[in-house]
């Protein structure tokens, strides 16, 4: 059997050998910031490879499991490109002639030409099908044997042949002849007996229509690509225009398969406008539009409908419209060279421009109900509808009359009103964005919108459990991020302030990640291009993509940076004030009162002044998310007040009044009064004014001797025994600075309560309570070094004795754990003297016992349904052995002994090569510090 000497010898060679592996980050010469490391492309590096399995595509579908691990791997490779696909580019060609070539072969196995399909259906996934449709080829020999594919049974079902033939048909049906001169002459009778080709490829566009695979989208485009050719459209466009409306008015909503063919005449027929030319769909325009309104698919349940009838009903408004670019857009200047040095002709454009504007062209009264419907749109429950009808909203006003265009802006700031959803904010926003985007939001309107921007940067609301605004802020940011781009500086100097603060808000204040990133964005867009913003480059620095991505960061350290600059200081502390100490999440709450601390010194008269106050009013009121913020910024507030007063010699009192400070004595006294401690409520309540009993404690408020603290002490002792683990850490952080500061016992009568306390608390430990019984053992770890000394060894034996595994106590670790985490903090408030007394010092007297119940604890494998609830103990008392070594060590080492040496390392060793890996993980780290300590050297073990 190995000796323990012997364990702990190879367990000390390990960690020598593990101290001495290279390969660190600095010796490999990697950055340690991961995050400079550039994953960008700069070559189709596996070309070679991929022609290879090309060539080797016969070899690849012999069985089932080759072929389908040939695919993966090809689709791993392509996939490495879906971010920069133009990379393919120069391969393209070769790749597609190569696979063409497969389909193209009769003598090729089905199998073989299966998985060429696939693989196209790969290349078209990662380059996209408008890129490579025009590199297909389109000969008119390939017309019957596409169409044949696509006939037979198996080029109907399987998704990746149907997908890439509908796809290279689409590009053959293009071809500079008249397809109603085809005939069936090349077809088998017995299929096709009186059926020309273009009715068999019509044939094939509805078949394809019905799917639920992607090869419905692609019928969608090859019906647009074949119906709008000139030698057809008169025939096939009523035709198929009435058969899609069969479709939307007779098929079920409640058949997925009916849901599905919906989908595709809705998408074949937004390609078939969006392709065809104006002329040619003018006259059925009227029409589509009013039977599309009369279906009611702007209100289906199903939102790619809905999305796709936006797409539909704004293309059918552009053909009531001339195809012109409105003359009387906004255009800050060119942002082209070409259009540069084509400035004579651009100046003829524009004059020519400006005599189609002093035109009175009549619009056509169904674009008010395009509009209309667009508006609608843009209050739909689903993002993909808002954004689909905003983009709808800016292509049908870029070709509307002025007088027009602005009663379009006008209908959407009639969104932004506290009667509309918060989806026709975000909409709303969306639209205003794609105006300005486009020209179409003149300066003349910005008075109107940036109101409408202040508030929905903000926007935040409760409903329910969660909230609604996120995705409004992050247009909002959108929206800024277009006024940047859109208008020249000279129209933004009156909104340059606003727009500055607002966004820096959002990017260090808000809730969510996308937003502050955005409002960042937003930010650099306006810093590039307008260049007006306030310590704009600085600033960004700053507050750039990375750093407001960790909310904590943003609300404590960047809000700071960003406040030393004046222009900004008071806006962010009014933001906090008035949006986020009564918000709606408690962790934002105590973010923001943090915040409020950090920020006091930049501006710590305003604080005392004008906020001290508006918080104190809060702190009583009748909400309790505003009543529990209130309570913590203003406790944080009164001690970064009292660190202000300090550095300048003053008092609190001074720079705070008495007036608020005897405000904040009356508090806990309301709250009792108004039983707001009870109930839900009440566990805010309870923490936040732990946490300001801390500050006030921590602040040295001038409370000596007030009735107060009877009311603030009673609560802690109610808060260390509660049932909820944040409210018990609160009142705890918050004991020993309240006694430090209002309870030393300097008088007799001071002595005599000190003494009744310490034997109160340690009486509770003998409770048949465990919660309360861990609520004391951890605030007995609590007392001051005023109140321990002379009762220390009373203690330390009470806590000694809720480190044992007793009859009725042996599911209570938590308790054990508290204890042992208590005795180390007395340890360390004590501190460590030989020859000293036991009721004073940790001496000789009392270290073995110390020594003795810490090791007893590595015993604890307690397990109940939570399971090893031991290893909380455990866990804690190596920290401790640990900790308890080092400061003996550090102090005099000739209190260790031997034996206590050897044993402790040893217990450690044996919790090194436990099951559980964080106990692991704390062992080993406790063996390598009592080990290699650079401070410390344990001797006696080093003589062994």
């Amino acid at each position: 059997m190995i000796s323990t000497l012997t364990l702990i010898s190879k367990l000390a060679m390990a960690v020598d050998e593990l101290m001495e592996i290279p390969g660190t980050n600095e010796e490999l010469g990697r950055p340690e910031d991961d995050m400079g490391i550039s994953y960008s492309l700069d070559m189709f590096r596996e070309h070679e490879e991929v022609q290879q399995m090309l060539s080797s595509i016969e070899k690849a579908v012999e069985n089932q499991f080759t072929a389908e691990k040939a695919f993966e791997t090809l689709k791993t490779i392509l996939d490495y490109y879906q971010e920069q696909p133009h990379l393919l580019d120069p391969h393209l060609e070769g790749i597609l002639t190569q696979l063409v070539k497969i389909t193209r072969n009769p003598n090729n196995k089905n199998e073989v030409i299966s998985q060429a399909f696939k693989y196209l259906w790969l290349v078209i996934k990662v380059r996209g099908y408008k890129t490579i449709v025009r590199k297909l080829p389109h000969e008119v020999k390939d017309l019957h044997p596409v169409l044949e594919m696509l006939e037979t049974p198996e080029g109907s079902s399987d998704f990746y042949e149907s997908y890439v033939l509908l796809l290279w048909l689409s590009i053959i049906v293009y071809m500079p002849f008249n397809m109603m001169g085809f005939d069936t002459t090349a077809v088998a009778e017995s299929q096709h007996t009186g059926a020309s080709v273009v009715d068999r490829i019509f044939t094939v566009i509805k078949t394809h229509l019905k799917s639920g695979q992607k090869s419905n989208e692609m019928a969608a485009y090859l019906a647009s690509r074949f119906i709008t050719r000139p030698d057809l459209k008169d025939r096939y466009l009523p035709e198929f225009l009435n058969y899609s409306f069969e479709v939307l008015e007779n098929a079920s909503q409640a058949d997925v398969h009916g849901v599905f063919h919906k989908l595709g005449v809705l998408r074949a027929m937004g390609l078939i406008f969006k392709h065809g030319k104006r002329e040619e769909l003018f006259p059925f325009s009227q029409d589509v539009l009013s039977r599309l309104i009369k279906c009611q698919v702007t209100t289906s349940s199903d939102a790619p409908i809905r999305k796709l009838a936006m797409k539909l009903i704004q293309r059918i408004g552009l053909t009531f419209l001339k195809p012109r670019v409105a003359a009387w857009r906004y255009q800050r200047g060119s942002r082209s060279l070409a259009m540069n040095v084509q400035g004579a002709t651009s100046e003829g454009e524009t004059a020519h421009e400006k005599v189609e504007e002093e035109e009175e062209d009549e619009v056509a009264g169904e674009i008010e109900e395009v509009i209309d419907c667009l508006l609608q749109g843009l209050k739909d429950k689903d993002t993909v509808v808002r954004w689909s009808a905003a983009k709808g909203i800016g292509r049908v006003t870029g070709r509307l009359p002025q007088e027009f265009g602005d009663e379009v802006v006008g209908a959407l700031l009639e969104l932004f009103s506290t009667r509309e959803s918060d989806k026709a904010w975000h909409g709303g926003c969306l639209a205003l964005a794609e105006l300005a985007r486009r020209g179409l939001l003149l300066p003349e309107r910005l008075p109107a919108v940036a109101p409408v921007i202040d508030k929905a940067l903000v926007y935040d609301e409760l409903r329910g459990q969660c909230s609604v605004g996120s995705n409004i802020r992050d247009a909002a940011c959108y929206l800024c991020w277009a006024f940047a781009r859109a208008y020249h500086p000279d129209q933004m100097t009156t909104y340059v302030k606003q727009l500055a603060t607002g966004l820096l808000i959002v990017a260090l204040f808000d809730r969510e990640i996308p937003c502050r990133r955005a409002a960042s964005a937003a930010f650099q867009e306006h810093v590039g291009r307008q260049g007006t913003f306030p310590h704009g480059i600085k600033l960004h620095t700053m507050v750039d993509y990375f750093a407001v991505g960790n909310r904590s960061n943003s609300f404590l350290n960047l809000s700071v940076d960003v406040g030393r600059y004046p222009e900004y200081t008071q806006a962010l502390i009014d933001h906090l004030v008035d949006k986020k100490v009564n918000h709606w999440d408690s962790a934002i709450r105590e973010l923001a009162a943090k915040a409020l601390h950090n920020l006091t010194p930049l501006a710590p008269e305003y604080m005392s002044k004008t906020v001290a106050p508006q918080l104190l009013d809060q702190s009583t009121g009748s909400i309790l998310v505003t009543r529990h913020g209130s309570i913590l910024a203003l406790a944080n507030i009164t001690l970064a007040l009292s660190l202000v007063a300090s550095k300048e010699g003053k008092s609190l009192k001074d720079i705070l009044g008495q007036e608020i400070l005897d405000g904040i004595a009356k508090i806990v006294p309301t709250l009792e009064e108004r039983k707001l401690f009870r109930g839900m409520g009440g566990e805010y309540m309870k923490q936040a004014t732990s946490v300001m009993i801390e500050k006030c404690s921590l602040a040295a408020a001038p409370f000596h001797g007030h009735k107060v603290l009877d009311y603030w002490h009673n609560l802690l002792e109610d808060c260390i025994v509660y049932i909820d683990e944040n409210i018990r850490t609160s009142a705890l952080e918050a004991l020993s600075p309240f006694w430090a500061t209002y309870f030393e016992p300097t008088s007799e009568e001071r002595q005599k309560w000190r003494d009744e306390l310490v034997t109160r608390y340690t009486q509770a430990l003998n409770t048949t309570k465990e919660i309360h019984s861990l609520g004391f053992a951890a605030a007995l770890g609590c007392l001051t070094r005023v109140l321990v000394v002379g009762k220390f060894d009373i203690v330390l034996k009470a806590l000694i004795n809720a480190t044992e595994i007793t009859p009725g106590t042996e599911n209570w670790a938590q308790t054990r754990k508290e204890a042992i985490n208590s005795i180390l903090r007395l340890v360390e408030t004590v501190g460590i003297k030989k020859g000293g007394k036991a009721c004073e010092h940790v001496c000789e007297g009392n270290l073995p016992s110390i020594y003795e119940a810490l090791l007893k604890s590595l015993d604890d494998y307690t397990m109940d349904r939570r399971g090893d609830i031991g290893a909380w103990v455990r866990e804690a008392a190596i920290s401790a052995l640990q900790a308890l070594t080092l400061a003996v060590v550090m102090e005099n080492d000739s209190l260790l002994t031997e034996e206590i040496v050897g044993d402790m390392m040893s217990r450690i060793c044996q919790q090194a090569v436990e099951r559980i890996d964080r106990t692991r993980k704390v062992a080993g780290s406790a063996f390598a510090t009592l080990l290699y300590s650079h401070d410390t050297q344990v001797k006696p073990y080093t003589a062994i």
